[in-house]
């Protein structure tokens, strides 16, 4: 070989560029087609679990086509791509590299080119496939600036989620591309992979199917910038949730010691919901209600915490929001309403960070600042829930914040007697569900201290109160900051903002410490909901509202039309201040197969219990009636002193049951598939054994 020749092949640089083009033209055209192919198998399959079409869900429906199609032919690119660039590379610069490595004696200039151009592919393909595992976006690479800019995001963002696990495909990813990369460039000549692309880019029918998939893209993208220019005006909805927190143990809600001074000052600006009740005092039910608008007997989504998934058809209110051009993230601390949960359904961008609030909360700010940094103004719906106050009662600062105040009383003690939760045998041949549920029964529910341990033998109940209120001014201050946030990016004036929890905390009444879900009483029914709308002035609303009327009522407020039919009823006219009649609250809660609801009708409550298992753990009687004005403790039932409240109430709460029970099937009770990492972070909250 003449190696003082810039092109000892002989082939012309013009040649060169044609066959080039040829690669680079076939490549594309497999890229488009097996993307858009691959998305729209992808894409078909969820709109059909979820039932987007037979909803009237279309703009939803081609987002969701769009995104697996972008989705996949990302993926194929990613890989595509890399060879295509590598034999370009050879081509057009092999003469010139085999050139100058034959003058200064380097071997095989295919191996030596192959080598530096597969470790360029596979950063890329690492850097690449990181930021979109990490970020949920591609990166934007318009030349060095946005690529250093990437590259800060991609840092912090790291930094603040701590998802070094995600590193493990892209790295790996990479190191293939660049052992296979350098292998191929390496051995085989640029033009042994030309013959698939040539003919692929000579093919009519794959050219046309090619334009055609380009076209149905280009359509689609039109249509969803339409979709999102047309969203622009109306208001976002943020909801800030907070797992397990009392109503009663709020400052805006009369409580004596200073637990929420952000909260309460929040309070004061917003419309207050004196009365709101859960539909089930669990975690999961409690946000799949609120979520969908049904109860937990329609969506199928109850009792206890392994059994609790969402099915792909319910129609989640991310979804409805998503439909409509809103932009849907939330960031949650609680797996129990993650992703192997199904919660997520309609969420653009999902995040779990599981932990106490100054996780949440580092997550919760950043993404507020992007979301207001967005380019695009279509309004957002953002949802942050915190963990705190739920069980274990371990404040990570002010841990005795309120021990040995005027509030606290060391007569009280918890009162757990050796073998009080030897209840019901765990007999052989009990279902798994029964087995779960007859444990949980069994168990001394002391979860703010691990399971039948007094902490440090300390057995005054006013200890593990001071412990529960602290937390609950350890999230106060978190709330605040984002609240502050809010205000300072300017979004508060053009958002809702609707701060509640899923439910209660028994803190020894009815002999229940430190836990919820098991009785429908009010310390666990009962939750604070605030709604702010800068448009609206504050008021305080005194009749009764449940958290399953929290959807109908913002789609009223951002004025978007119901896709569906809601159990929940809106009460956008509380809010504006017009006024509506008060309402039937029906909840639901227990254990058991056949397990326990309640009415309350103005301040009347009439608990029914089918279940004579639960009748022992209660009072003993079917039906309990509480005057609520009379009795806020609910310590002595009336239906005896009160036989026409009571009749009155059976009737219309059997009538309410008769309407559902005959259908119900047992759709809930579905195992969800935790991770092993989820299983333990469940089991330190006590939802699993």
């Amino acid at each position: 070989m003449d190696d003082s020749k810039p092109n000892p092949s002989g082939e012309s640089g013009a040649r060169r560029l044609l066959r080039l083009a040829r690669v680079i033209g076939g490549w594309i055209i497999v890229v488009l087609i097996a993307g858009f192919l691959t998305g729209l198998v992808l894409g078909m399959r969820e709109i059909i679990a979820h039932r987007y079409l037979s909803y009237g869900l279309y703009p939803l429906s081609l987002q969701i086509l769009v995104e697996y199609w972008e989705l996949a032919a990302r993926r194929i690119a990613q890989f595509v791509f890399v060879f295509a660039a590598l034999h370009a590379a050879s081509t057009l610069a092999g003469p010139w590299i085999e050139r100058g490595i034959l003058r200064v004696g380097v071997v095989n200039r295919n191996r030596f080119a192959g080598f530096v151009l597969a470790l360029l592919g596979g950063a890329f393909v690492f850097f690449r496939m990181t930021f979109v595992a990490v970020t949920g976006e591609a990166p934007s690479l318009r030349g060095p600036r946005s690529l250093f800019e990437a590259l800060a995001r991609l840092f912090e963002e790291l930094a603040i989620l701590d998802s070094a696990s995600l590193l493990l495909v892209p790295a790996a990813t990479g190191i293939a591309v660049f052992l296979l990369g350098g292998m191929i460039a390496g051995r085989l000549r640029a033009g042994d992979l030309v013959l698939l692309a040539g003919r692929l880019v000579t093919s009519r029918t794959a050219a046309l199917c090619a334009l055609a998939s380009v076209l149905i893209f280009t359509g689609a993208f039109v249509f969803e910038n339409r979709l999102v220019a047309a969203a622009i005006g109306k208001k976002n909805i943020i909801f800030i949730s907070i797992d397990t927190l009392r109503a009663r143990n709020l400052g805006c809600y009369g409580y004596g010691r200073d637990t929420s001074p952000r909260i309460d000052a929040f309070a004061e600006r917003s419309v207050l919901f004196e009365n709101a009740y859960t539909t089930w005092p669990k975690t999961t039910p409690a946000v799949a209600s609120l979520m969908t608008g049904l109860y937990a007997h329609t969506n199928g989504v109850l009792r206890l915490a392994p059994f609790q998934y969402l099915r792909d058809d319910l129609l989640m209110l991310a979804e409805i929001l998503r439909n409509s051009g809103y932009r849907t993230e939330g960031n949650i601390a609680n797996g129990v309403i993650g992703i192997e949960a199904n919660v997520h359904q309609g969420f653009d961008r999902f995040g779990e960070k599981m932990g106490t609030a100054d996780n949440v909360t580092r997550g919760a700010l950043w993404s507020i600042d992007r979301l207001a940094d967005r380019r695009e103004k279509n309004p957002f719906f953002y949802w942050v829930h915190y963990v705190d106050p739920h069980t274990t009662y371990d404040p990570p600062d002010s841990t005795d914040y309120f021990v040995g105040d005027r509030f606290y009383d060391p007569a009280e003690r918890v009162r757990i007697e050796e073998g009080a939760f030897d209840l019901v045998p765990i007999e052989p041949g009990l279902s798994g569900y029964e087995e779960n549920r007859r444990l949980h029964i069994n168990r001394a529910d002391l979860g703010c201290t691990g399971p039948g341990i007094i902490h440090e033998k300390n057995e005054i109940l006013a200890h593990y109160v001071a412990l529960y209120d602290a937390e609950i001014r350890y999230v106060d201050r978190h709330v605040g900051m984002v609240l502050d946030r809010l205000e300072e990016r300017g979004l508060l004036e053009n958002s809702i903002v609707v701060l509640w929890s899923d439910h209660g905390e028994s803190l020894g009444e009815h002999n229940y410490y430190f836990r919820h879900g098991r009785f429908p009483y009010n310390v666990n029914l009962e939750v604070p909901l605030i709604v702010y709308d800068a448009d609206q002035p504050a008021r305080v609303v005194d009749h009764a509202i449940s958290l399953l009327d929290v959807t109908p009522t913002l789609l009223d407020l951002a004025g978007i039309e119901h896709p569906t039919e809601f159990e929940g009823r809106s009460f956008a006219g509380e809010v504006r201040g017009e006024g509506s009649e008060p309402r039937d609250i029906f909840a639901e809660s227990g254990y058991a197969v056949n397990y326990q609801k309640t009415l309350i009708r103005d301040n009347w409550k009439l608990i029914y219990i089918p279940d004579e298992l639960d009748r022992t753990l209660m009072t003993g009687a079917e039906f309990e009636l509480y005057d609520l004005a009379e009795d806020p403790d609910e310590l002595v039932n009336v239906s005896a002193l009160h036989p026409a409240v009571f009749a009155e109430m059976k009737t219309a709460l059997l009538a309410w049951i008769a309407t559902w029970e005959d259908d119900l099937v047992e759709k809930g009770v579905q195992d969800v598939d935790y991770s092993e990492a989820k299983m333990n972070e469940l089991r330190a909250l006590g939802y699993v054994d």
